[in-house]
């Protein structure tokens, strides 16, 4: 479903609004007119009932609502900004004209009282699509998957943790593409014709989407919170030496880099590393900012030890399981203690942070408190520092939230 300001409503076909009620006199006297705009966007053959039990229009269309008092409420300076912000095609082509205020819930669930409530949810999803079209978002989940927009395309991919029923099922049938089957053992159903790679963005960042084994994207999006953390911790004084373990595509790196940071990008996969560059050719990043690591992430780390090699800031966002190229096994539960003593081992003697992302079932906000505190009191009892740990998650339009892992997040003073 390629994303654009068409004014078709087949999207909304499965929410009927239901027959409309009868003229209510003070409906609209908080409302806006853009309100109006939008319900007539939404439900153009309802509407039109309506508009003729209206007594009067204005010269531009709009329907004319009076008010208990006898106020005419649509003759305002807001009318007129939005009547200014429609196409000729009566498509929304501002923020500002399509926006969803809490009493717009309320008047427009007047009008439809019986599901127009579940289509505003939607009709927002939808217009998020239209005017980030860029972006990532979360659209909805359920039955063990999740429903995303990725820059112009709707995608559907596995999801363990989305657990409960889909809240807009008339959406999941517009997806782009579909990977069935198991992680690492299906394959993706395209419905429409997608191009290889396409980019969205993140903030100031650019970064290339694709359609990858695995279910994956090459963006973890749960991710941006971390990126935009180590980015106000590394704002305060001179450039950072930053090491990024197990850094897939580079969106950290990227982040980092961008703000003049110097950072040593570590992955065991070529391919990773492969695309990690050319998400910094297309943030524009020198070609000297981003020093490229293909490695076992421990192995390359007590190699740095070894050197006598010091970081300001580290990051590791391990798998549960993992194996390297050369055939070395990761896993967490048992290599993943080690590896941290030896990180704490190579931080400079002013280190700014370090973020530790987990993702096994055994992984909790109070077990990642235990680990850091224990290993950083023992390597370094001197050292100061706050430490937060919570659970990650992303959030859909309507205010549902999907737990992706657990993050611990080191602020050293």
């Amino acid at each position: 479903m390629r994303v654009s300001y068409s004014g078709s409503t087949s999207a909304f076909q499965a929410e009927d609004a239901g027959s409309i009620p009868a003229t209510r006199s003070n409906l609209y006297s908080r409302s806006h007119i853009n309100d109006i705009f939008f319900v007539r966007h939404l439900f153009p053959d309802a509407l039109c009932e309506m508009e003729k039990r209206n007594d009067s229009q204005d010269e531009h269309g709009g329907i004319i609502c009076k008010a208990e008092n006898g106020e005419n409420i649509g003759n305002n300076v807001q009318r007129h900004k939005a009547i200014e912000n429609r196409t000729d095609d009566c498509c929304f082509c501002s923020e500002w004209s399509f926006a969803m205020k809490e009493e717009s819930h309320c008047n427009l669930c007047l009008l439809f009282p019986r599901k127009f409530a579940h289509a505003v949810s939607i009709a927002k999803i939808l217009y998020s699509m239209a005017v980030q079209k860029n972006t990532y978002n979360l659209l909805d989940f359920g039955h063990g998957k999740r429903l995303e927009q990725w820059g112009e395309y709707m995608l559907v991919r596995p999801d363990p943790t989305a657990a409960g029923e889909p809240l807009h099922p008339a959406l999941w049938s517009k997806a782009d593409a579909v990977y069935e089957g198991e992680k690492g053992k299906g394959t993706w159903r395209k419905n429409t014709e997608l191009p290889e790679q396409w980019m969205i963005a993140v903030d100031d960042l650019h970064l290339r989407v694709r359609l990858a084994p695995y279910k994956h994207t090459g963006v973890f999006p749960e991710q941006v919170e971390n990126w935009r953390w180590a980015r106000a911790r590394g704002s305060a004084g001179k450039p950072l030496t930053v090491l990024n373990l197990f850094a897939y595509t580079g969106g950290m790196t990227m982040a980092l880099a961008k703000d003049g940071h110097a950072v040593t990008h570590v992955d065991a996969s070529k391919p990773a590393i492969v695309w990690a560059k050319e998400n910094a050719e297309l943030n524009q990043l020198s070609p000297t900012s981003v020093r490229w690591i293909m490695d076992d992430v421990p192995t390359f780390v007590a190699r740095e030890k070894k050197r006598g090699k010091q970081y300001d800031g580290i990051i590791l966002d391990p798998p549960a399981y993992g194996h390297s190229p050369s055939g070395k096994t990761w896993r967490v539960e048992r290599d993943l203690a080690p590896l941290l003593e030896d990180c704490i081992a190579i931080l400079s003697s002013q280190p700014a942070f370090l973020i530790l992302n987990g993702y096994a079932q055994a992984d909790t906000p109070d077990s990642f408190r235990r680990l850091l505190t224990g290993i950083i009191k023992t390597k370094n009892p001197r050292q100061k520092f706050d430490l937060e740990t919570k659970e990650m998650n992303l959030e859909t339009e309507d205010g549902r939230k999907l737990s992706t892992g657990i993050v611990a997040r080191v602020a050293f003073r």
